[in-house]
Parts: structure tokens; sequence; C-alpha cells
């Protein structure tokens, strides 16, 4: 059981990361004075085969977002696995409990001899500040481990909600990454045994910032509960990430197109 809820979750995690962004960060609404609600639904993502390959691979992924409100804050599933989180005036800070989705050896002949990275659970801490139609946001996660040898990340972005209509919304956004020496050791460095079994060179990889990206979302209520959304983002590797013999293009596109039903109590 364990097993199957950690693949599951990180499925879920993976798709709301894309198509449901502009969801997650919205502003005060009808929704924050729901109860509860969920979007279920399902979508067709076009993302490259591991973080810095230049093939692309389509896939289908379910699109699945939940949330309950509570006298001690919202318990959601979303973007950032399981949440709970906490409104304070413009603010809103939580917790996060999700998972890495690791890599598979098997994901790119770019990768053999590299071996696979494990799956792990995360868990961190994020803050949203909102005005008006603006969003800012950072959050940090980390592996959970009993040493000392934690992957961690720090997450910055913004996004801007454009309400064109009772139909349309459009959210640019911008984000950037910055990860610890393990962090990018284990996604882009390549160890003297890794360079033995793949002929790549041995090399290092330092903390510092990952990426940088700017990204479209886009929601179009075809009624009251279905919509169709779309997402489109640009990364750009940087520092040891870009820097690494296992990048093949620094330049990471990725886009995704679904259809979800949208339910919640009055």
């Amino acid at each position: 059981m364990p097993h199957l809820l950690k693949r599951h979750a990180t499925r879920v995690c993976s798709a709301s990361l894309l198509a449901l962004v502009c969801l997650q960060a919205h502003a005060e609404g009808p929704e924050d004075r729901a109860t509860y609600g969920f979007d279920l639904g399902i979508g067709g993502m076009v993302r490259p085969a591991y973080e810095g390959s230049d093939d692309e691979k389509l896939r289908a992924v379910p699109l699945v977002r939940g949330f309950y409100n509570t006298q001690i804050g919202r318990f959601s599933l979303g973007e950032n696995g399981l949440t709970w989180s906490i409104p304070l005036y413009s603010f809103e800070v939580g917790a996060s409990l999700g998972f890495d989705r690791g890599r598979k050896e098997s994901a790119s002949p770019d990768l053999a001899g590299l071996g696979d990275i494990s799956r792990s659970t995360t868990g961190g801490l994020f803050g949203i500040y909102r005005r008006g139609p603006l969003d800012l946001r950072i959050s940090g996660k980390s592996t959970l481990t009993s040493n000392n040898r934690s992957s961690a990340t720090m997450d910055l972005g913004a996004g801007y909600h454009f309400k064109l209509s009772d139909r349309w919304i459009l959210t640019p956004g911008v984000s950037a990454t910055w990860a610890n020496a393990h962090y990018m050791q284990r996604y882009f460095g390549v160890t003297d045994e890794q360079s033995y079994n793949s002929g790549l060179p041995e090399f290092h990889a330092e903390s510092g910032w990952k990426n940088a990206g700017v990204g479209l979302n886009v929601m179009y209520r075809l009624s009251k509960n279905w919509g169709v959304m779309a997402d489109v983002r640009e990364n750009l590797l940087l520092s040891d990430a870009a820097d690494s013999p296992i990048t093949r293009k620094k330049n990471q596109a990725s886009g995704m197109l679904g259809i979800s039903y949208h339910w919640q109590d009055q």
C-alpha cells in the first residue's frame, strides 16, 4: 500500500505542477468560502525525458486536486503534494509533504551507465503573498532521510492573474530554483564509477541556482463545472546544471493540455 500511494502521489504532483498552478495560487474567491472541493481530469503532457535531455516525450497524466477548509487551516492535494496552510492577512503560510520522483536510467539512452535515482519522501515549508491579481511565492523542501545527505531545493515564483472574462483566465509567471550540493550532484554529477560505466567525464556539481524560467497558464471554463486548461513553460538550466556532461540541452520546454471537472460545496 505505501508503494502504491507513493507512486500515485508522484504522478499527481507532476501533473498538478503544470496544469493547476493558476488554481493553486488564486485570488480570494468562492473556493475560500467553501468547505471542500475537488478537480478531476486528464491531460496530455510533453516534457523532456529527463532534466537536461534534448529528447521530449508525450504522456497522459491524471489531473487531481482537492481541498478541505477547517478551523485549523486548509488541507490540500496539489502542486506541493499534501499541504496544510493558514491565511495571515495577505499572506498564506504552510507545510507540505510530497515525493521526489527520482530518475530511471531507462528514461533515455543518454543515461546509460548512470544508474537509477530512487524516489524519496520530501517535506517542506512555503509562503505566498497575494496583492490583488499578483502572487509572490517562496517554498523550500528537503528529502526526509536519517542522515545528513538530504537533497534540498528552494523555489521562488511570481504570477499575475488576468481575468479576461467569466470564462477566460490567463496567468503568466516567472520562477527560479536553487539546489544544494547533494541535489545537484545527485541529478547532474558524475562519480568515478558512473564515469567508468557510462563513458562520461567525471563531474562534481556544486550548490547553486539550478534553473530559471517563464510560463503561461490558460484556463477556459466550458461551464460551471467543466474547464479546459493549457500550460507552456520554458526553463533555462544554470550553473553546474547547465555545465554537466549529462545535460544535452540547456533550454527545457514543456507543455500540457487537459480537461477537468470541478466540484465544491456551496
